[in-house]
C-alpha cells in the first residue's frame, strides 16, 4: 500500500525498509540509487504537482538524495525527514508556492575507549520547506 508523501508516511516507509533483511533492503536501496523518480512514485501517493515537481529537480540533486538516503538505510541508519505543511490560508495557492528541498549530511567520529575502535557515522536530514 502507498504512503502519503507526508512526514507520518515517510516514517512508516523508512521503519519498514529498516525492518527489512540486508539482502532485501539493499534490493530496495538499489533501486533508490537507480530510480528514485520510480521509487518515489510506487510508493507514495503523489499528487500531479508533487510529480512534477519531482520531475524539475536536477538529476544531480536527484542522485545526491538517493546516495544520502540509500548510503544511511545500507547502514541502518535514520534519515531526518521533515515536510513542512503549507498554511490553510496558502493551500489555494499551492502551485504558486515556491518550496526549496534541502539536503544536510552532518558526520561524526567516535571511539570506544575499550577496544580503540574508530567509527564514522553520517546523519542525513532532508527537509521541504515553504518560502
Amino acid at each position: 500500500m502507498k504512503q502519503n508523501f507526508n512526514n507520518a508516511g515517510f516514517s512508516n516507509v523508512q521503519a519498514n525498509v529498516l525492518n527489512l533483511s540486508s539482502a532485501v533492503r539493499l534490493i530496495v536501496t538499489n533501486y533508490i540509487r537507480t530510480n528514485l523518480d520510480g521509487w518515489m512514485l510506487d510508493t507514495f501517493e503523489m499528487s500531479t504537482d508533487q510529480q512534477v515537481q519531482l520531475e524539475s529537480l536536477s538529476p544531480t540533486f536527484k542522485q545526491q538524495i538517493a546516495d544520502a538516503v540509500a548510503d544511511s538505510w545500507d547502514s541502518g541508519q535514520l534519515v531526518l525527514f521533515d515536510k513542512q505543511v503549507q498554511e490553510s490560508s496558502m493551500q489555494n495557492l499551492s502551485e504558486k508556492s515556491p518550496k526549496d528541498v534541502l539536503i544536510e549530511k552532518m558526520s561524526a567520529t567516535s571511539q570506544n575507549v575499550q577496544s580503540q575502535d574508530i567509527s564514522e557515522n553520517q546523519q542525513v536530514s532532508i527537509r521541504i520547506q515553504y518560502r
